[in-house]
């Protein structure tokens, strides 16, 4: 079997830095005779040119440049770029491009150094560290375009410069972004929500917001603190009454905010009451999960076959948890309201029904509920399965 590394191609740490870089276009703009000019660099397609390649020499190192090189250098000078002929002699080629350089743009002199024809013979080079560009000069009405391969230390050389700058366009103000209004969060295992029935009662142990409707939005590095108003007929709002910046990295995870004297009198996996208690939590499922104290081979007796390490075949593992959510419509907003965003905002809510939420794994909806409040904490009581035929199927046992 072939190693996976030696199926990869290798891309070194600075060509992989000048991709994301390049990979917008990068302007750099000069004068040359009280003339505006303009270049222009960003990534190619890593294919071979179509045409002859020449290969240049500059203070940075070696370009090769595809058949447009002679009008492509020409709107970098006021001298025209003629490449030498097979009857030129070295000495003349060399007293043409003192010329040329001389009045080379002082902007690009100072960027490229002196531009000359590479007449030695090309030296061993690796090609796997050339990065393929386009490069486009712009001066007046003249426009002229040219594939440019070049190694990522002359590149890294070039950026190094002042004068390169990368365009940036704004999104539109009118573009709109989808929140779901996220209540509070459950964790429950694959076996607690295959067993989850109409009736059953869910108090989540992480809330966002308390049955009076208070409560808190994370919209990025935002947190938003407010009230939620769904006493009326639609719309619904949530009233902006503080806003707080966060680093991203750190979740919102105050379950206590809203309890009081801070005490969590409710638990995920033991607070289903519907129909009667379901025991999620009792002490022997527990058990039946705990590490065991002595050696995990000394009571097994029967060994497969295949096994010769004495290691049960049939460990028991711990239930799979699965992270939930229980929301309640949506909150559409703008890049607009996202820059104005500030304490007295209104949000409108969309898709929601007073007293009711659904409980969702990801952004598969799961079950349909009623909104209570448990003595002064928000619960989530199931009304509805959804699903296949209303159910949601265990896998077989193994």
């Amino acid at each position: 079997m072939t190693p996976l590394a030696r199926m990869l191609r290798p891309v070194s740490q600075a060509r992989a830095a000048l991709s994301r870089q390049l990979a917008t276009a990068h302007r750099f703009a000069f004068m040359l005779d009280g003339q505006p000019g303009e270049l222009r660099l960003r990534l190619a397609d890593d294919a071979p040119p179509g045409g002859q390649e020449s290969r240049w020499r500059c203070h940075a190192g070696t370009l090769w440049l595809d058949d447009n090189a002679a009008p492509l250098l020409s709107l970098l000078s006021a001298c025209p770029a003629l490449i030498p002929g097979p009857d030129d002699t070295a000495e003349t080629a060399d007293w043409y491009w003192t010329q040329y350089n001389h009045h080379l743009s002082p902007t690009l002199r100072e960027l490229f150094g002196e531009i000359r024809p590479a007449l030695s013979p090309q030296p061993e080079h690796d090609e796997h560290d050339d990065l393929t560009l386009w490069l486009e000069v712009i001066r007046g009405d003249f426009r002229v375009r040219s594939r440019l391969r070049t190694s990522t230390h002359a590149l890294q050389q070039w950026q190094s410069q002042p004068g390169w700058y990368a365009p940036r366009y704004p999104l539109p103000g009118h573009l709109a972004i989808r929140v779901p209004l996220t209540l509070a969060d459950v964790t429950l295992s694959h076996e607690q929500l295959a067993t989850l029935e109409p009736g059953d009662l869910i108090c989540p142990l992480k809330q966002y917001f308390s049955p009076q409707g208070n409560g808190c939005i994370t919209l990025a590095d935002r947190r938003l603190t407010g009230q939620l108003r769904m006493d009326a007929l639609a719309p619904y709002w949530f009233t902006v009454t503080a806003l707080e910046e966060c680093p991203v990295t750190i979740p919102f995870d105050d379950a206590a905010s809203f309890g009081g004297n801070g005490a969590i009198p409710f638990d995920d996996a033991a607070s289903f009451g519907g129909n009667g208690a379901i025991p999620f939590g009792d002490a022997a499922s527990v058990e039946a999960y705990a590490a065991p104290e002595a050696s995990p081979h000394a009571d097994f007796a029967a060994l497969d076959g295949d096994n010769h390490t004495g290691a049960p075949s049939g460990y028991a593992l711990p239930p799979l948890m699965l992270a939930l959510t229980v929301r309640c419509g949506y909150l559409t907003l703008t890049l607009q309201d996202l820059q104005q965003l500030a304490p007295g905002t209104v949000l409108t809510l969309q898709q929601a029904t007073p007293g009711e939420a659904a409980l969702y794994h990801g952004e598969q909806p799961l079950a349909l509920g009623e909104l209570v409040d448990v003595e002064g904490r928000l619960g989530l009581q199931i009304t509805r399965r959804l699903g296949v035929d209303g159910d949601l199927a265990l896998e077989p046992s193994r």
